[in-house]
């Protein structure tokens, strides 16, 4: 296997599904590079030619994750973004399929949240409802609304940010 050979093959898909997780094309390029630093160097781990793609998008996929926890600057909430798109960030069956089961269990996670957290969180979500407008819709305390919309998001994101690297 000709690393030079996979690089070129690879290369645009990994940009794709990279960029469609961070809508920012430098970070996209750093990722890559250190997607691509780490599959040379793990080369041998991998058996079967054909798998080579999934492989990387792998390795692509936990490396962004890994840049998301480290880069706060653009205040990227990974799991609002994820739930609030509207189809899947890439139009294959599988990642079709992977996107609805996704959909269902952030569904299912802000079902199990307390009563005024979904409340919260659906009218940040599905609103677009900032902290004062929901306290005023609520009729709360603004520092009550920010500390449950707080304690909500790191519910969610703790819950799929694990589950996302297990994968």
């Amino acid at each position: 296997m000709d690393f030079t050979t996979i690089f070129q093959e690879h290369y645009k898909k990994l940009y794709g599904h990279v960029y469609s997780m961070i809508k920012d094309h430098h970070l996209t390029e750093d990722i890559l590079q250190e997607t691509f630093i780490k599959a040379y160097e793990n080369m041998k781990s991998v058996v079967d030619e054909s798998k080579v793609r999934p492989w990387l998008i792998t390795i692509a996929k936990r490396t962004a994750i890994d840049f998301i926890r480290k880069d706060k600057r653009h205040g990227y909430d990974f799991v609002e973004d994820l739930y609030t798109l509207k189809e899947a960030p890439s139009p294959s069956v599988e990642n079709k399929v992977e996107w609805v089961l996704l959909k269902n269990e952030i569904e299912c996670e802000i079902s199990s949240l307390k009563k005024e957290q979904k409340e919260i969180i659906h009218l940040k979500i599905n609103d677009g409802l900032k902290e004062k407008e929901i306290a005023n819709h609520l009729k709360m305390n603004q520092g009550t609304v920010k500390v449950n919309l707080y304690r909500a998001r790191q519910h969610l994101k703790s819950r799929f940010e694990q589950q996302l690297v297990i994968a």
